[in-house]
């Protein structure tokens, strides 16, 4: 994928317009991960269905949509969900939370033991010093006993969610991250079913 020629025209938290070998596409997400997940998706369609239209290409790269992965479910607060499980996931969300300049950030946060959160609480830190933790639920192993220790802790997902946003202003993006599982279990407070479109 690295041999497909790739270029951002444009950035929101909507998502983003890119060129691949050219061709424009809108990507619900804004991340630069999910454009190379796009490159790699487009060499494949290019070299195994070489008969597809560009504009159908480009009609359903549009219509993608991957919940929890940087997904905007509200706004004022901006609550965007984004479960980053590993450091480069997470890399990938503070990048795009960089080029998006949200003005303050609250983070929730919650990674499963086996994970090495330590590194990922800090790196978190730099955009809020005073993040609320909470655990994953399902998560595979037993937390370590200074877990609940690394941050404001609510041991109840939901409830983290709703103590940090008791903090927010109308102007501040909150930050749900960690883990799928988390973000899931916090989604239904917005998104009561995952809503996959049927295909026409």
């Amino acid at each position: 994928a690295r041999e497909i020629r790739k270029r951002r025209l444009e950035l929101g938290w909507s998502g983003q317009d890119i060129l691949l070998n050219d061709y424009p596409f809108r990507l619900a997400c804004p991340t630069p991960g999910a454009a190379d997940n796009a490159a790699l998706a487009f060499l494949m369609l290019r070299i195994v269905f070489p008969r597809i239209p560009m504009a159908r290409l480009a009609d359903g790269f549009a219509k993608v949509r991957n919940p929890a992965r940087f997904e905007v479910v509200s706004d004022g607060p901006r609550i965007v969900l984004s479960g980053d499980h590993n450091p480069a996931g997470l890399e990938d969300l503070m990048a795009t939370l960089a080029e998006l300049k949200p003005g303050r950030v609250r983070v929730v946060c919650g990674f499963s033991p086996d994970k090495p959160y330590g590194a990922m609480l800090d790196r978190l830190r730099t955009v809020d010093d005073d993040l609320t933790l909470t655990v994953v639920p399902r998560a595979r192993g037993t937390y370590a006993a200074d877990y609940a220790r690394l941050g404001r802790f609510e041991e109840s997902p939901e409830k983290a969610v709703e103590s940090t946003l008791a903090r927010c202003d109308s102007g501040d993006t909150l930050v749900v991250t960690g883990s799928l599982y988390l973000a899931g279990a916090v989604r239904r407070l917005w998104r009561p079913s995952v809503g996959f479109r049927p295909a026409s």
